[in-house]
């Protein structure tokens, strides 16, 4: 949403970065890994509440990754995020044993990252320079 806004001129192009943007990322991290681990060991109703959050986290944690790259780096942070949803599906796969679903994620995380290396070098930016570091 975030891309598609800056790519449509609706949300300011130009990289947005919030005080203290890199703890703001890795507490949404570690609050992630906390609800995900106690979705997984706790009682039905309570953990339908803990996944909920964990999916709420995640939104929020796409949301600042995202805002800080500025519009003309946005197709390079799509394919980039298509081959870390690629990686995703082939996890899927490989904790519900399918066999299908590892070979498309990793099909789809293979050509994501090809695609996301041919556009930093069409651009002349390797992809550090792209995903760049908050300045706090």
């Amino acid at each position: 949403m975030i891309a598609s806004g800056k790519l449509a001129g609706r949300i300011r192009q130009t990289p947005s970065v919030l005080p203290k943007h890199n703890l703001l990322l890795m507490i949404i991290l570690i609050a992630i890994a906390a609800f995900a681990g106690i979705s997984m060991i706790s009682v039905k109703p309570l953990s339908s509440i803990f996944l909920f959050g964990t999916g709420l986290f995640a939104a929020i944690l796409g949301i600042l990754f995202s805002i800080r790259i500025g519009g003309a780096d946005m197709p390079v942070l799509i394919s980039f995020l298509n081959a870390t949803a690629g990686i995703a599906a082939a996890w899927c796969g490989i904790a519900m044993q399918n066999r299908l679903l590892i070979t498309f994620g990793a099909t789809v995380a293979a050509s994501g990252s090809i695609l996301t290396h041919v556009m930093c070098k069409g651009m002349n930016r390797g992809l550090l320079k792209v995903l760049p570091e908050a300045k706090e």
